[in-house]
């Protein structure tokens, strides 16, 4: 059942389970304006963790995140970083309990070194370089996906190339539903943006 926070209709975890999160590829074509907006950096104020909690907690568990495997990392005010909160899953397909979570106003490839670095002492350790290449059968195991989440928790109104495409890309998944017709329906406020487990 969805629930409503500051007037604005969210799904709940549930409605987030059965709904396949949407991937908006032009998130991640750098000539693209859905990507300049979600890559944009300024001066962040009054950063309130509890507005993207509800989100967060959906990802997690939608994906099987254990809670301790979650890294969240916050600017402090008036520090310059991303608008849009960015996060990163690594998901074991061998072991789902082994799977991880990183979310902060930062780029993907640092979510992911964070990710590298506070993994478990006693559990499976990655042996990875982020750079040139990654280890050679590193997708034999494990799967990473990117996604961007919504700030202020109104389905990315605040960020209108991202909403549009957002929109678009959920039409298409509600089985063609009219664009017009999106009003009355639930926009999720995260999507992704890569996902190796499809091409």
């Amino acid at each position: 059942m969805s629930r409503k926070i500051r007037g604005i209709e969210t799904p709940s975890v549930a409605e987030h389970q059965e709904i396949e999160t949407p991937r908006v590829k032009k998130a991640s074509i750098s000539q693209n304006p859905v990507y300049r907006e979600v890559h944009a950096e300024s001066e962040l104020r009054g950063i309130n963790e509890e507005k993207v909690e509800q989100t967060r907690n959906a990802i997690i568990e939608k994906y099987g995140i254990p809670a301790d495997n979650c890294i969240i990392i916050s600017p402090e005010s008036g520090q310059t970083a991303r608008k849009i909160r960015a996060f990163n899953i690594l998901l074991n397909k061998e072991d789902p309990g082994q799977s991880w979570y990183a979310e902060g106003h930062m780029s993907h490839a640092l979510l992911l070194e964070k990710i590298f670095e506070n993994q478990n002492e006693g559990g499976d350790r990655i042996k990875i370089a982020l750079n040139p290449i990654l280890e050679k059968n590193f997708f034999d195991k494990w799967d990473v996906l990117k996604g961007f989440v919504d700030p202020n928790q109104n389905g990315f109104k605040s960020f209108p190339f991202a909403e549009h495409e957002l929109r678009n890309e959920s039409v298409q998944q509600m089985n063609g539903l009219k664009e017009d017709d999106m009003e009355a329906k639930n926009i999720p406020n995260w999507f992704l943006s890569a996902d190796t487990r499809k091409k």
